[in-house]
């Protein structure tokens, strides 16, 4: 019997996950018992360490009532799109999916009749569960006073206007099955931001500060729209960390092919 983190009722806490389950559909392989993902841990001695697992990140952190609030109101409405985004499903009903391209000549992808509200929260209860888990993973996510915003919002069902707590999608143009962890970064404003990659996104997310207008254009507007830009792998600003890690982990045992 702990406090849950979001209600802050005393109660018995699930094993919650920090990302959705089925944010981690990519990065699976096999079927029955070979159905596992390659996760990458530090030793007490500091060596990268892959090890199979069958479940994302989890810990002791919602009750049950609350368990189900997030995964009702906003985790299976947004799985649809979710699944759009990342593996070119067919939009659910009511959303439009256009091919785009910029002035620059990126391409990109447009989105119209998505619930703002929803997918919103969706993806800023990510972000709040980093921020209240005390897993050693996400000991970067420090939001301070804006968790308590970022609860009450999801609480209430309140997603805030466009340019509050605005959060910006990158679809990687190569296919990337794996869920990194959320790291603090600062754009060339000076602005505090956490990215993270979940499957085939980047998904960054501004938290202080006044966001200028080319930032807010690319957020989810408040009538359903939505822009994602494509980006390459070579173009990532974490490819130098990733590349980093897969040279220290060298190659994986035969028994995790």
């Amino acid at each position: 019997m702990r406090t849950c983190k979001l209600c802050q009722e005393t109660a018995r806490l699930q094993n919650s996950h920090i990302v959705p389950e089925f944010v981690y559909e990519p990065a699976y392989k096999g079927v029955g018992t070979d159905h596992f993902m390659v996760g990458v841990w530090r030793n007490r001695r500091g060596n990268l360490i892959p090890r199979k697992v069958s479940k994302g990140l989890r810990e002791p952190l919602l009750c049950r009532s609350c368990e189900q609030f997030l995964n009702h109101h906003y985790e299976r409405p947004s799985v649809g799109l979710w699944r759009t985004l990342v593996r070119d499903d067919p939009p659910p009903a009511g959303i439009q999916i256009h091919r785009i391209q910029s002035r620059r000549g990126r391409p990109g992808l447009a989105a119209e009749g998505i619930d703002y509200k929803t997918w919103k929260l969706f993806l800023l209860s990510i972000l709040w569960r980093a921020g209240v888990v005390s897993r050693s993973e996400y000991r970067g996510v420090l939001l301070g006073p804006y968790e308590l915003k970022l609860r009450k919002m999801l609480l209430d069902g309140d997603p805030g206007r466009r340019r509050e707590f605005p959060v910006i999608l990158w679809r990687l143009s190569e296919s990337f099955p794996g869920v990194s962890l959320i790291h603090p970064v600062r754009d060339l404003e000076g602005r505090q931001a956490y990215v993270t990659l979940l499957s085939r996104l980047r998904v960054a997310y501004y938290v202080s500060g006044h966001v200028n207008d080319e930032i807010a254009r690319l957020t989810i507007s408040e009538n359903g729209t939505m822009q994602v830009a494509e980006i390459a792998l070579e173009e990532l600003p974490e490819r130098a960390e990733l590349q980093a890690i897969a040279h220290e982990i060298g190659s994986l045992p035969e028994s995790f092919l």
